[in-house]
This record gives structure tokens, C-alpha cells and sequence, in this order.
């Protein structure tokens, strides 16, 4: 009975992590590729440190993240 239990949750604590990921990945998408391509982005690991100085810079250069650099924060430091 136990086990029945535990995976129904498991599915969906995964299911809802993947959807944040999900939908922080097209707030990036939406707001990065407006400037340059995605590769770019892609292809770099960074701290979340530096992530978040890199934001900082692009907002100076004049990206409108309309307050959502917190998910595209998120999805810069977790991708893979």
C-alpha cells in the first residue's frame, strides 16, 4: 500500500519540477533571444554569482526582463 503511496507523489513532485523548469526556460527564451542567440547562453556555466552580474550587465545595455530575472536566473543556473 505504501509504495502506492509514494509514487502517485513522486510523479508528481517531478512533474511540477520539470513545469518550473519548463516555464523558466521560455522567460529566458522570450526575453535573451530578443538580443542575440541562444547558443551563446548555452554554451557557457557560470556561478550563480556571475549569472546574476550578467543580468545586471544586459539591463545596463537595455534588456527589458519586466522583473523576471529571478526565473531566468533560475534556469541559467540549473540548465545542464
Amino acid at each position: 500500500m505504501r509504495s502506492f503511496i509514494i509514487f502517485p507523489l513522486s510523479l508528481l513532485f517531478s512533474t511540477f519540477a520539470y513545469s518550473s523548469v519548463n516555464k523558466n526556460y521560455q522567460v529566458y527564451a522570450e526575453k535573451c533571444s530578443s538580443c542575440h542567440g541562444l547558443e551563446i547562453i548555452e554554451k557557457k556555466q557560470k556561478t550563480k554569482d556571475q549569472w546574476k552580474e550578467t543580468i545586471k550587465r544586459m539591463e545596463r545595455y537595455g534588456a527589458k526582463f519586466d522583473g523576471k530575472q529571478g526565473q531566468i536566473l533560475e534556469y541559467l543556473v540549473n540548465k545542464k
